[in-house]
Formats: structure tokens, sequence, C-alpha cells
């Protein structure tokens, strides 16, 4: 956390949490809670949100309360998913989010008419109930799929493609809320267009869209125009006609002793069921699958923890993704090979535990097989094999993510080569004979039985150099361990960290014993001779008498640290101290971001602002363009768009797939060559020195006395101190608004001087704003002038199509590294800041103001080389 001004000292009733972290293991448990409506706290998804939303915040989002009404509200906990969608409801915006392991929804009347309702991303978890709602045909709306549609489709426009309704009629309509499908086909129907798209996490049917017969001979040759699209037929199970094929089917198979094959019926049973239609293949394996041997496990994904035995014989031929934990789409068959379960041919009994989705999948080679990495998926599956298990199986302890906080024993043969990223808290990819190493707990070569303890996913890691091995630092990673020899249990008499100032940027693990009565300096971030028993208490990790270990984060001295009463104590303030700590057990890290592009395949042309984090540890495929499945972060770094660890707002530009993309080595990074690929993306700019503000300037701290340029939008939700001259840690487009150079909403380039700390600064209400005023701090800035710019989100002229021959004024800084189509006359998705460069405007780096004629689009455009840049030629 932060330097931060002092917190607010607030009694929370004990029946009105902030947030229903301490809840998520209740899964599909409905609690009432007394919740007053409020505006300021951090919230994230819409309908289902992430459980350490704020749920006061969460309610007014959701409609459930306004502003200000208290009232009794029932929330009903439910499991993570695999992303959250923000958006702006009831005056309150929300943010998207990827994984996160807990989520809660507010319980509101099933049988809603379509003003509260418009989809069903809130009936996600009912997974098979149907369910009634008052729907009216929409002609507007986003609609995903066909017959079978995403859950954010809208449902009036759904319905209308569907032939449910007519545009503008009302009625009660039954709909079936299905799992997650692998692919969406779109279509036009009834006048509405509905759009294709890949993987998405839940989905619906509306029940007039089950087909209950599909002819006498109950096959499907009369569905051949469908290919491509899923279908929801109503089959009963059979046996004794005919069937051809396995997995895959010829059409004029009989569906209901196919669907007794393929094992998603028994005999006699009745079920709907889900069958995507499939062009002709060249032949049709004829086998005999036994009843409880399935393909895959999708159709468990709702059994999470459960564990089942199937018999399976291993083979080589199938899609498996993952290592350890696998996708549940996964061939069971080929990954028992690939997990080393079985030997090719070999046929045993093997038991499976059923997962929760995972934020992605690590392919590997292994026993033969090779699996695929993957992104986010919704459900996952691991093979149960003893925990007690030698080195010669267990390299790492990804297959034992899940069960977090638990202690496994485990026998370790020091090594002297194997990744290890982290120190004292190990990525659970690290090697764990490595890691063992660096730890001090093994030698190398030395074998041993060890206790190690599955730790949640950590925001960033350590590298250091120990005991010979040097660890690598690393950014978020979803899983971790610690070594128990290295939890420390006594940290000395006074119970204080100032021992530990040499381990400054660590996350070291320590038992802790609440207790009060000692003193405590600081709040969120404490004096290293503050008792850590009383901090824990105080920064809410534990109870009174409570005994937990937990991560530290060792942090260097800070000029001053502010007390506040919070948990039942009552910490102190002080001034400057040579050491710090914080615990991280309690710390909710902020969004994290897409990890590729596959989910906005079907938005081709479309520019996407992304918030990366430039990084060393992602597959990617391609330069310049990119495979749709690269890891952003990484092909950020080969692009030259960001450096290793650093954070930015890049545009992308989503582009149809290829038929081969070229790989290379670039800024440190290797992308590898790839054949066909069915999407994909490139980075609309490279280098733009005026980037997108931070929320403070406290990280331009030493940049004293330097001019920056960052693009802002002013707001009016934020802290600032000062007038004039603010604190660094001061929201920097609410200081904006304040000083008078930008107004609410708007959005423009300022320029900002950094200057040294001062001893107070003077708060003043000015331009609607008030500001703080505040003693000594450390650092301070000073917005010295503003200029009009277009929104720097989008680097390119594409909103702007509309207005041909209008003559616009833009700032632009010249920047090089954008592509760039043409030669004075442009395409409208060339970055218009090195397009400024090639046609002699401006210099790489230089502040000007230009006028740009909008024209219609041109067969083609000619590619040329002027002033260091290269433009690209397009079009016939």
């Amino acid at each position: 956390m932060d330097e931060q001004h002092n917190l607010q000292d607030t009694s929370i009733d004990e029946n009105s949490p902030v947030n229903l972290t301490d809840y998520r293991e209740k899964i599909d448990q409905t609690f009432s809670f007394l919740i007053t409506g409020v505006l300021q706290g951090s919230v994230f998804g819409t309908n289902i949100y992430t459980d350490d939303s704020n749920i006061a915040v969460a309610a007014v989002h959701a409609g459930i309360l306004s502003v200000g009404e208290t009232k009794s509200v029932e929330v009903k906990i439910l499991p993570r998913q695999s992303t959250y969608q923000g958006s702006t409801q009831n005056g309150v915006t929300s943010s998207s989010y990827g994984a996160w392991p807990g989520s809660y929804m507010f319980m509101t009347d099933m049988n809603t008419s379509l003003t509260t309702i418009t989809n069903l991303l809130n009936y996600r978890h009912k997974v098979n109930d149907v369910i009634s709602i008052s729907v009216t045909g929409l002609i507007e709306g986003p609609v995903f799929g066909t017959t079978i549609y995403t859950d954010d489709s809208n449902l009036g426009t759904a319905a209308v493609h569907a032939g449910i309704l007519s545009i503008g009629e009302t009625k009660l309509v039954e709909v079936k809320v299905l799992p997650g499908q692998s692919s969406y086909k779109g279509s036009t129907q009834n006048g509405i267009a509905s759009s294709s798209y890949g993987p998405w996490p839940g989905s619906y049917v509306f029940i007039e869209n089950i087909i209950s017969s599909v002819a006498e001979s109950m096959d499907l040759t009369d569905f051949r125009d469908k290919v491509g699209h899923s279908l929801y037929f109503l089959v009963t199970g059979d046996i004794g006609v005919p069937v051809y094929g396995t997995d895959i089917y010829t059409d004029d198979s009989n569906i209901n002793a196919a669907a007794i094959h393929a094992g998603v019926v028994k005999l006699g049973e009745t079920k709907a069921v889900i069958v995507n239609i499939l062009p002709g293949q060249l032949n049709y394996q004829d086998t005999s699958i036994g009843e409880n041997s399935p393909i895959n496990v999708t159709d468990y994904r709702e059994k999470i923890d459960q564990t089942f035995s199937f018999l399976v014989t291993g083979e080589l031929q199938g899609s498996v993704f993952g290592t350890n934990i696998y996708t549940d789409d996964s061939n069971i068959a080929v990954t028992a090979v690939h997990a080393g379960i079985l030997s090719v041919g070999e046929t045993k009994s093997v038991e499976v535990k059923i997962l929760p989705g995972q934020s992605s999948y690590q392919g590997s080679t292994q026993n033969g097989v090779t699996s695929s990495s993957y992104g986010a998926w919704a459900g996952s599956y691991m093979f149960m094999i003893d925990v007690n298990t030698s080195l010669t199986t267990i390299t790492n302890l990804l297959n034992y993510r899940h069960k977090v906080n638990e202690v496994v024993s485990i026998s370790v043969t020091g090594l002297i080569e194997g990744p290890v990223f982290g120190t004292n808290i190990y990525t659970d990819d690290s090697n764990v004979g490595t890691a063992a190493v660096h730890a001090g707990v093994l030698s190398i070569g030395e074998t041993k039985l060890v206790e190690v303890k599955i730790l949640p996913g950590q925001s960033s890691y350590k590298g250091s150099t120990q005991h010979g091995i040097a660890s690598s630092s690393y950014g978020p990673w979803p899983g971790s361990y610690v070594f128990i020899e290295n939890i420390i249990s006594s940290v000395a008499e006074s119970m204080d960290l100032t021992g530990f100032r040499d381990k400054v940027g660590h996350s070291l693990y320590f038992l802790v014993t609440g207790d009060i009565g000692v003193p405590v300096y600081g709040t969120d971030i404490y004096t290293d001779d503050s008792n850590i028993n009383a901090a824990a208490i105080h920064a809410g990790v534990v109870k009174l008498g409570e005994t937990k270990a937990v991560i530290v984060n060792i942090l260097p001295g800070q000029l001053n640290y502010q007390g506040s009463t919070k948990n039942g104590t009552t910490s102190s303030s002080y001034g400057q101290w040579s050491g710090s700590f914080r615990f991280i057990d309690h710390t909710t890290t902020s969004a994290v971001t897409i990890t590729n592009l596959i989910d906005y395949r079907s938005k081709v042309n479309q520019i996407l602002s992304v918030s990366v984090t430039g990084s060393l540890g992602g597959s990617i495929y391609g330069t310049k363009i990119y495979t749709d499945d690269s890891i952003i972060n990484t092909a950020a770094v080969h692009a030259g768009i960001a450096n290793v660890g650093e954070t930015k707002i890049v545009d992308t530009k989503i582009l149809p797939g290829k038929i081969s993309y070229q790989g290379s080595t670039q800024n440190g990074v290797t992308s590898s060559s790839y054949e066909a690929w069915p999407g994909s993306y490139t980075f609309t700019i490279n280098t733009i020195n005026c980037v997108m503000a931070p929320i403070d300037l406290i990280n331009f701290r030493e940049k004293i006395n330097q001019l920056l340029s960052f693009v802002v939008t002013g707001k009016n939700e934020g802290s600032i101190f000062g007038t004039d001259i603010y604190t660094d840690d001061s929201n920097l487009a609410v200081a904006a608004v304040h000083s008078g150079m930008v107004t609410l909403g708007e959005t423009k380039v300022i320029i900002v001087q950094i200057l040294p700390g001062k001893s107070s600064y003077h708060g003043t209400t000015q331009n609607d704003i008030t500001s703080t005023s505040y003693g000594h701090w450390i650092g301070s800035y000073s917005i010295l002038s503003s200029i009009p710019t277009f929104k720097m989100a989008l680097s390119n002229l594409v909103n702007y199509r509309d207005k041909i021959n209008q003559i616009l004024s833009f700032t632009v800084i010249g920047a090089t590294g954008g592509s760039v189509w043409g030669t004075d006359i442009y395409s409208d998705d060339s970055n218009i800041a090195t397009a400024a460069i090639h046609a002699g405007l401006v210099n790489d780096n230089e502040m000007k103001t230009i006028n740009v004629k909008i024209l219609p689009g041109q067969a083609s455009y000619d590619g040329s080389i002027r002033n260091g840049i290269t433009s690209l030629s397009y079009g016939s």
C-alpha cells in the first residue's frame, strides 16, 4: 500500500460487512444484511460481483438501494467467475476484472420484467434451471450466437432473432440457463443479425427453440445447412439402431443411440442435449466406449471438489490444455498419458477431481504428449495422486493450487537448476528442488521429506540470490507456496521487525498471535519497531488471541507514519523512521487485465485500449501482428510498447486471422512462428511520451524540476492536498480541475513540474473542488499549463469518419512506432502521432497543434519511407 494520509475511523455494524470475502466458503448460501447505499468504494462486475466489492456501493449499482437508503438486502454467495464485466448503472461505475476466487449477487424476484432484466448474466449460477421472464421484442441490442446465446446477449433482441417474439410484442417466455460454450455462431434471422463469438462462460436457450423431434429417422441430415451452429435437441437414450463414428458422428446416425454412445444420456433417459453441427468427415472411427468413460468432463463442471473414478485407456490423439490442472474439455484418455497416470494402451481406473475454472492453463510436453496453453476457461480437473510423491513426478506445485492453506509433505532432492521465482514465498510453477536450496531448506543433492504450505497468488514476487541460487522477480501469479521451515515463528523478544531491514522488498511469512496494549506506529504501513502482534490486529489480519501465519512485506523507512483507531486498537503517529512493514494478506489488488485477445476476435478492425504490464513469461507468436492468443504483456515488450515491469495503457487493433506468423527476437523477447490462426492483433501505438495520466505522481518524485506531459480527464472524486502546489499523492485528475487547467470531464494534455516536498500545504475550494490542508510531505507537483487534445485512448481518427471534408485541429506529440498506411492521404486507423512525423509536420516527441481534413475511404493507399517512418501500402 502506498503512503497515505490519515484514514477515517469508522465503526461498522457486525451485520454490515464492507465486503463478503469472509463468506467465500459459503457458496449458494443466502444472507441478509442491513445496508445503507453509498457511492464511494470499489466494485467489480455487473449483477455478479467479486466478493471484495463494497456491498453498499454494489447495492446501488445493482439498483437494490438508492444512495442513503437503508434496508435489509439478501445476498447469495457464488463461486469464482473467470471474468467480471464492468458497467455504469444508477450513478455507479463498476470495473471489469479477470478471474477472482469468490462472488456474490443480490437476490431479486426471478420473474422480473424486462425493465430490470436485459440479459441473463445474473442467472449464470442457475445452470439447467428454467426461468420465466416477461420480454418485449426489440430490434437493437447486442446478440451473440444462434439458438444458444451468450448470457450477456440482449433478451429482447435475441427473442426476435430466435423467432420467439416479433418486434414490440411482449409475452412471458421460458428460458433455460446453460453453461458457457467454447464458441457461438452468429447468423441473420428474422431481421436481426447476431454476432459470432469465442469462449464465453454463460449461455441460455429459449425453451421454444429446443427441438423435440428431428424426424422419424431421428437423424440430423436435415440440418446440414447449420454447420458451425449449436442446437438443442430432446433425446431419449436408445440402442440397437445405426450409429457411425466416435465423438464425431455421421449425421444419418440415430441421435438417440449416438447420445448413449457419447455418454450424454442413459438407456431410456430423456434429456435435452446440445449438438454442434459439423461438416462431413473423410472417415469415422468405429469404437465401443464404456458408459463410465467420458471423453471429457465438461458434464461434471458443477461438481466442484468432488472426485470420480473412470475406466480409461491411455491414448495419444485428442486435445489437451494445461499441465497438472487441465481444462474440463481436455480429452481424459490423452490427459492421463500426459499426466503420467497411464501409458498408451494401458487401461485402468483413474480418480479425477473436479476443479473450478482457472484464469490460465500452461501447456507442456510430457510422456510423449504435448498439451496446449490456454487462457481463462470455465471448468477444470486434475488426477488424484498420492501427495507424498517423490520429485521424479513433482517438479512444481501447480497441481496443488486448489489446496490453499493446506500443508503437504513432499520428498524433494535439492537441485541447482530449474526456474525459481520469488524469495521465501515462491510462484507455484517454481521448481521445488531448486527453490528448496534457495530457501536454505536443502543443500544440493540432499533428499528429504519437506513440508510446504500452499498459498494464494501474490501481486508480485521478489527475486534474490541465496545459497548459490538466483531466483527471479515476477509480477502477478495465481498460486504460491512457502516451506514450513521458512515460516518465522519468533521475531525476537520485542516482537518487532527491526532485524529485517536488509530484506526491503521481500515478502516474509511470520507466525503471529493477536495482542493489544503494546506499541504500534502507523496505519497500513507500520514502523518496523511496532509490535507485529498488535499491528496485525490493527490491520485486521488476526483477532485478539488468534494465532495465524501472515505475509509481511518489508518496506524502507518513511518520513512520517499516521496513527489511527482500527479493530479496537489505536496506533500512534510518528515522524521519520528507518524501517517499515505492511501486511499483504488483506490488501485487495487492482484489477488484473486481460491476458490475451481471444475474446475480442469478433471485433475485427476495432481499436481496444488495454492496460498492460510488460513481462517476459508469456507465449507469443508473430512480429508486429500477433496471434490473438499471444500473451499481451509479453507481446508489448516484444513490440517495444512497454518495458518489463512497466504498466501503461496501449491501443490494440483487432485483426482477422492470417495464414502465417513470423517469429523474431526483439527487446529481449523471442516470439515464435506459427501457421494459420483465426485471429490477430497489432499495437497501434509504440512510443508516446505524453502518456495517460497516472492517479498520482508519487513514482515521479525523483524527477525534481523536470517537466512532464500527461493526458488527463478532469474528475471530481479523489483526495488532493494543497493549492497550486499539491502533494505528489494528490489525485492528478482532480487537482487538474481544482487548478482550473481542465474542467470536469474535459480531456487535455497538461504540463506538470515535479517539485520537492514542502513543510505545509494549504487547502482551498476552487472550481467546485475542495482540497485539504496538510503538514510536511516529501514530494510535490504543480500544473503549469494545459493544451486541448483529442482523447489519447483512441490514437487514430476512426471515430471521425462521419465528418468528411471537415477540417479538425488536434494537438499531437510526435511518436515513432505506430502503424501508418498511405502517403499524404492516410487510412483513418493510422496512428496520427506517427503519421504526423511521416508527413513532416512534427518531430519525434514534439508537441504541436495540426489541422487534419477528414476524407472518404480510398481504393488503395501507397506506402513510403519519409522522415524515418515507414508507412505501409493497403488495398488493391
